[in-house]
C-alpha cells in the first residue's frame, strides 16, 4: 500500500476511487493476474471466470 492509497482509505473515499488510485499507483487487479496465469498455463479461464466474477 502507497501513500496515495493510504490517504484514500483514510479519507473514506469511495471502494471505486481508491482502486483507480491502486491501479494508477500499478496495482494489478486479481482478475489480470489471474489471466496471466491462464497465459502460462497455471489455471484455466472457467477458473478464473468462476472466482472472480463480480
Amino acid at each position: 500500500m502507497n501513500d496515495d492509497v493510504r490517504s484514500a482509505i483514510i479519507s473514506r473515499s469511495s471502494a471505486a476511487t481508491i482502486r483507480q488510485i491502486a491501479v494508477e499507483q500499478g496495482m494489478c487487479t486479481l482478475r489480470e493476474d489471474a489471466v496471466k496465469k491462464v497465459r502460462d498455463g497455471l489455471t484455466t479461464l472457467e477458473e478464473v471466470i468462476r472466482v472472480t466474477t463480480e
